[in-house]
């Protein structure tokens, strides 16, 4: 080691990993002083004038961005070697902005211990040799097994404070002081969590983060996907410390990649609602329906609405009118129990049950829908979401705004948010990974010179979307540059001088025929699921992204046992219904970017993002006794059915068709075979 006492300044909000980034640079015989915030650390650089700064690229009041940014103005800091500490997702965007401020080196969170010591050793040569530095890293490395099991007993109270904080951002009128305080948690945890062994918990943290932060840049505004999607991470993170906490919170090894780990799948959260009836004992079966399409009911007497103290569970409620005297006593009891929010009211019972019911429309408090009392738990749960969807306000349209100049494209990004669009601004390089990411409704360029640059971008975005509306804003463009945007299949032109409600009308009368041409286009307006073709333009898609990151991918392919028996006896129409139950079953698994889509011969195909093929064999398993127990009623009584099913996996096929065909293989040998089985092809 050389003999001057060299100085370093360490910036993290996150006590755990400065602590140990602090202990490892006083063994390599730094003077250390630590910061907590951007302010206190740029002060504290500023003052001691440090040889090594390692800072987190997120932590509160400056960035760890700006920090860079200010430290390389100064003049007499220019000795100073920064060390960049970043989040994975996070990773890109500040590489690229970090050119500008000649950050010497990053080491990616998870915290890696022996990577910041090569990183050290790399920026002070000959200070260190590798015995020496060897020693120091396995002394810390030590340290963290320690401190892993106190980590372990802490985890469960940070997890409760996240979930506390969600529900007060949810209650408290979406106060951006919550969403900051949320998104710091879940950072913190992001970084600890893998550091003491705790990977999946970590893996969860980050797809949260990431979802934070794009409410954040939305202005706090929250759209229904992101709503579920927060409560499903939220839901499934205590299983995840559990799971690690049983192994030991150092099982996985820190170099062990997300899918080269052993993960058990969770179940999407259930979803509670709330069962009134004057015999709650007679409906025994709707319940049991009820919990296996991911409901949790809970059965209560007309008796309890109304009493002091009660109060729902949640907005969802199904309210059996048999026996019950008075078709409008009901609402007035619920009218009683202090709903947050407006009641998701399903009425069962016959035509002179809801006759008072349908003239008491005027009461907003419930947005409600009646079926008959012989009608089954999948008419009753396709009637509280159709409840749903037709209660939901429309979703913002996704603008993307694509321009040479990123201060001009975020100007338009605001101005653009305060018209009511989600709107996002990239560079012209980032237009692949937006697309994919973002999922625009509508794309708005400027008119790049020569015209040719422009004709790229366009021929980029009809190679993933044929049909998403494309915006060109240029000034006084001629008629051979319009004639050449339109063959290239620009949708419209848009003169800069033109005022910005007009440009905003544009925009959103091409998003929503596109989208409305796109929902058309793609999907079955009864059963909601995918058309082949887009189905499988969507699967080709999402293999190229994992081929890219990878990351792997699986494919299932599922259809009714014995089809020819069912439609003698029950129908065609009834079948479908079936099928559509079965699709419903599964789709209420999916996440992110997962898909269903019809294929051949009453099958249906589905590919899933966030489960390797282990994890997918395991759901369709539980989904599959799930279907089994379920009793479906029509004409002549009343019918169970069974499913088989057949799954591949990326990468042990990579191509899109060969996926596909042997999951569709495997469906049918494991019809053949009897049916209401499964048969993986790896």
């Amino acid at each position: 080691m050389g003999h001057l006492r060299r100085k370093a300044v360490v910036i993290d909000d996150g006590s755990r990993i400065s602590d140990l980034v602090h202990l490892l640079l006083t063994r390599l015989g730094f003077s250390v002083q630590c910061a907590s915030d951007g302010e206190k650390g740029l002060a504290l650089v500023r003052n001691e004038k440090p040889d090594l700064l390692v800072t987190d690229m997120l932590v509160p009041k400056l960035n760890g961005l700006e920090i860079c940014k200010a430290v390389r103005n100064c003049a007499n800091l220019s000795r100073t070697h920064i060390v960049a500490m970043t989040a994975i997702n996070k990773k890109l965007k500040f590489r690229l902005d970090g050119r500008d401020v000649r950050v010497d080196a990053y080491v990616e969170k998870p915290f890696d211990v022996s990577a910041l010591a090569k990183v050290i050793q790399g920026l002070f040569p000959g200070d260190f040799d590798d015995d020496e530095m060897n020693a120091h890293v396995g002394f810390i490395q030590k340290k963290i097994k320690e401190q892993g099991v106190d980590f372990g007993r802490k985890l469960p109270s940070v997890l409760d404070a996240i979930v506390e904080v969600w529900k007060r951002y949810r209650l408290d009128q979406e106060n951006p002081e919550d969403l900051e305080e949320l998104r710091k948690l879940v950072h913190r945890l992001t970084g600890s969590a893998a550091l003491y062994g705790f990977h999946e918990v970590s893996r969860i943290c980050e797809k949260l983060e990431r979802t934070l932060s794009d409410i954040e840049e939305n202005g706090g505004a929250i759209i229904k996907s992101q709503q579920t999607e927060i409560s499903s991470l939220l839901f499934r993170l205590p299983d995840a410390a559990g799971a690690t906490a049983k192994e030991g919170p150092t099982a996985l090894p820190e170099s062990s990649s997300p899918s080269a780990t052993s993960r058990e799948y969770c179940l999407n959260p259930e979803i509670p609602v709330t069962i009134v009836s004057m015999n709650p004992h007679r409906l025994e079966e709707l319940v049991s329906g009820l919990v296996s399409f991911g409901y949790r009911p809970r059965l209560i007497r007309f008796g309890e609405l109304g009493r002091k103290g009660f109060s729902l569970e949640s907005a969802d409620v199904i309210v059996d009118l048999q026996n019950q005297p008075s078709g409008t006593a009901w609402m007035k009891k619920l009218n009683t129990c202090g709903a947050d929010e407006p009641l998701n009211v399903v009425a069962m019972g016959d035509e002179h049950n809801l006759e008072p019911v349908a003239g008491n429309t005027e009461n907003e408090q419930f947005c409600w829908k009646w079926v008959r009392p012989s009608q089954d738990a999948f008419d009753v749960t396709r009637s509280l979401e159709e409840n749903l969807r037709n209660a939901q306000p429309e979703e913002p349209y996704r603008l993307l705004i694509v321009m040479r100049e990123i201060a001009l494209s975020e100007h338009f990004q605001i101005l653009f948010r305060q018209e009511g669009f989600l709107a996002t601004a990239n560079e012209p390089n980032q237009l692949f990974i937006s697309l994919r990411e973002f999922q625009p409704d509508v794309v708005l360029l400027d008119l790049q010179k020569p015209i040719q640059n422009t004709i790229v971008l366009v021929r980029t975005i009809r190679a993933w979307r044929q049909k998403l509306p494309i915006v060109v804003n240029t000034a006084s463009p001629s008629q051979e540059e319009m004639n050449s945007l339109a063959e290239q299949g620009v949708t419209n032109i848009v003169s800069t001088d033109s005022t910005l409600e007009l440009l905003a009308f544009s925009l959103k009368s091409h998003a929503k025929y596109g989208r409305w041409v796109q929902e058309g286009r793609s999907r079955d307006f009864v059963s909601g699921v995918y058309r082949y073709a887009p189905f499988m333009e969507a699967m080709e898609t999402e293999l190229k992204w994992a081929s890219r990151s990878g990351k792997s991918m699986s494919v299932a392919v599922f259809g009714l046992d014995n089809m020819a028996r069912l439609n003698r006896e029950v129908g065609e129409r009834e079948v479908d219904r079936l099928a559509e139950a079965l699709c419903r079953l599964i789709g209420g698994q999916m996440q992110g970017r997962d898909r269903i889509g019809q294929v051949s011969g009453g099958a249906y195909a589905g590919f899933f993002t966030a489960l390797d093929g282990q994890m997918l064999l395991r759901l369709l398993s539980d989904l599959q006794h799930r279907f089994s127990r379920l009793s479906f009623v029509h004409d002549k009584g009343k019918l169970n059915a069974t499913f088989s099913a057949g799954i591949s996996r990326f990468p042990n096929l990579s191509d899109r068709n060969y996926l596909f065909e042997a999951a569709f293989d495997a469906m049918l040998r494991a019809k053949n075979a009897g049916g209401n089985r499964i048969i993986s092809t790896f």
